[in-house]
């Protein structure tokens, strides 16, 4: 909101107010132009955050634009234009729901308890369903009911499994044949599955693509953790206030602030020489 009356105050100045009288037009318009550069540079990381956290801009993830599902490579090719700041190297392991040997339905492999989602799940005969351990009852119905084997993404809606096949060799422990994705893990080991972590160390050598156009080219500013910008005060402070710095001068053009000053030294030497 500042940034949109600045600008209203800017252009006024240049069409009909204080530097309406300039002939150069670059003079005139000179402020304004430099505010609209500033104004991208300031809201530029907080409009990635915000597109991010409202799924409209989707990072590398557990998700059908930018996906990283149980690849290898923790940041595949296919993540490049994603809006994760930092390049994963915490693989994404996603599990897959289906009938165990029991008869019954869980993970596998298997993931926290927390973090499974409570769904009900319809048995291979076709006729019996089958709810989890810790199903909501009191859940308005109608109940979610689902098929095995099932794959969801990060935000619950459920994996067509309509991705390209993958080669055995891109696979560190061969293709899952129920979701034509690599495996995670072996199968006979007990790992924890989940693709919520991405990359614990989150330093300039980590940057994404995206992280370096953002936090170098862009800004880095509240209401943004300064540990979003590098953890490094000194890297917060290249991206934050590059855009505040083009303000500034956008500010102090409008303002004369040269003229002005040449005009306080000269009345300073014309004081001094009476003396």
């Amino acid at each position: 909101m500042m940034l949109l009356f600045l600008g209203v105050y800017l252009y006024r100045a240049a069409s009909t107010g204080s530097r309406a009288w300039l002939e150069a037009r670059s003079q005139r318009l000179g402020p304004f132009a430099v505010l609209c550069l500033a104004g991208p540079l300031i809201l530029a990381d907080t409009t990635r955050h915000l597109l991010q956290d409202y799924g409209v801009w989707h990072g590398c993830g557990n998700n059908q634009y930018f996906s990283r599902i149980n690849t290898s490579d923790p940041f595949p090719d296919a993540c490049f234009w994603s809006s994760s700041q930092y390049r994963c190297s915490v693989p994404c392991c996603v599990p897959v729901w289906r009938e165990q040997a029991n008869g019954t339905y869980g993970w596998t492999p298997p993931t926290p308890e927390k973090t499974s989602p409570k769904f009900a799940t319809l048995a291979s005969n076709g006729r019996e369903v089958y709810f989890p351990r810790g199903f909501d009852f009191d859940a308005p119905q109608p109940y979610r009911l689902y098929t095995a084997p099932l794959v969801l993404f990060e935000d619950s809606t459920v994996n067509s499994l309509a991705q390209p096949p993958v080669r055995e060799s891109d696979c560190l422990y061969g293709v899952n044949a129920a979701t034509g994705y690599c495996n995670a893990f072996d199968e006979h080991t007990a790992a924890t599955c989940s693709c919520d972590s991405c990359e614990p160390n989150e330093t300039l050598f980590r940057l994404s693509p995206m992280g370096w156009l953002f936090t170098f080219a862009f800004t880095c500013a509240p209401p943004v953790r300064q540990h979003d910008c590098l953890f490094s005060p000194s890297n917060v402070y290249v991206g934050r206030y590059s855009g505040f710095a083009l303000l500034s001068i956008a500010v102090l053009w409008n303002a004369n602030i040269l003229q002005k000053l040449g005009d306080v030294a000269a009345k300073w030497r014309e004081l001094r020489g009476r003396m």
